[in-house]
């Protein structure tokens, strides 16, 4: 009978349960922290290996004429490790790899056997 009262009554039960609050995730935070502290040393890290302005400046060895740090001798600096100009023999040999590069077949003969004898034929031979 107490169910039938109640479900014609106009007043709802509240609901019992566990109180609403905010669980915190601790190991959540924990990297949260972490990970901020890891961002914010990011961009001190830069720094690490620049003199600071008080320090005396080291003579750079391999320039003889440059007595500053590196970014201020920069034309110098780029001068000295610019690439000679330098006469290449011409042959049939690749620079990196010193293989021989086969010449290319008339167009009459099949091209299949001119793959099998380059350099990375390994990759299109038939084992």
């Amino acid at each position: 009978m107490t169910c039938f009262n109640r479900a014609l009554s106009n007043t709802v039960a509240p609901i019992v349960g566990p109180s609403k609050y905010v669980a915190f995730n601790k190991p959540s935070i924990f990297m949260s922290i972490i990970m901020f502290l890891n961002v914010a040393i990011m961009l001190l890290k830069t720094y690490i290996f620049e003199p600071l302005p008080w320090e005396s400046n080291e003579h750079i060895e391999f320039l003889d004429t440059c007595y500053e740090n590196i970014s201020l001798c920069t034309p110098i600096a780029i001068n000295y490790f610019k690439n000679k100009n330098q006469i290449y023999e011409r042959g049939d040999t690749w620079e990196i790899f010193r293989l021989p590069v086969p010449e290319l077949p008339p167009p009459d003969e099949d091209p299949s056997k001119f793959l099998l004898i380059l350099p990375y034929s390994i990759y299109f031979d038939k084992f």
